[in-house]
């Protein structure tokens, strides 16, 4: 329980707040893939549970640096590897994405949160990897998922979850052909800046209006 005692006053202050490891976790992924990109406001000392990004990309092989806040995502030859995600479950389809597009086997397990989302994220993160032609076996708490180099483009349903549509847009960086996206706005519940961010960092973003 909480005591707040009565007849207090607020007194100004300055704060700085750290950046979100859930949300960076995209990005990130972006410049392993991809190329490099930094990342700022982030804070090495972060109680944040998606802080474990950092410890799963290290795990995969994946190279990146801190420079004061901020953290630089290198370009990598990521490796398959164990993912327990169940207390990270926000970055599972991210980091199945990159599991998807490292070398190996890459499997998240301990996801049976994951179908408690927005969606039944481990039956649309599996449905998504399978229509990139991505070899994946989907358990009662797992995914598991057979690296490639590509993925296979074409039209992906949103699910109605933010981090499905986020998560298909880092992955179109390595598609061999477009990526359509249907109801992308399911982004605007957590980021909904974020295909103009997209766009800023180099993405090629079409709006299609039905």
């Amino acid at each position: 329980e909480y005591l707040i005692p009565g007849n207090q006053q607020y007194k100004p202050t300055h704060l700085t707040i750290e950046g979100d490891f859930s949300q960076m976790a995209f990005f990130a992924t972006a410049g392993l893939i991809g190329a490099d990109i930094h990342c700022l406001g982030m804070s090495k000392n972060s109680l944040q549970p998606d802080q474990k990004y950092l410890d799963f990309v290290e795990k995969m092989k994946g190279h990146f640096t801190w420079s004061n806040s901020e953290i630089i995502f290198h370009r990598s030859e990521t490796a398959g590897t164990s993912i327990d995600v169940s207390q990270s479950p926000d970055i599972a389809p991210i980091l199945a994405v990159l599991g998807a597009l490292s070398s190996g086997t890459t499997i998240i397990e301990n996801a049976a949160r994951l179908k408690y989302k927005e969606s039944n994220r481990l039956s649309s993160t599996y449905e998504t990897l399978k229509k990139m032609n991505i070899d994946v076996e989907m358990t009662d708490s797992s995914l598991v998922i057979k690296g490639k180099p590509t993925i296979d483009g074409g039209t992906f349903d949103s699910y109605n979850d933010h981090r499905i549509v986020m998560a298909i847009a880092i992955a179109a960086i390595r598609s061999n052909h477009p990526i359509i996206i249907k109801n992308a706005e399911a982004v605007n519940k957590s980021y909904p800046t974020f295909f103009h961010d997209y766009q800023n960092l180099g993405g090629n973003v079409t709006i299609i209006e039905e």
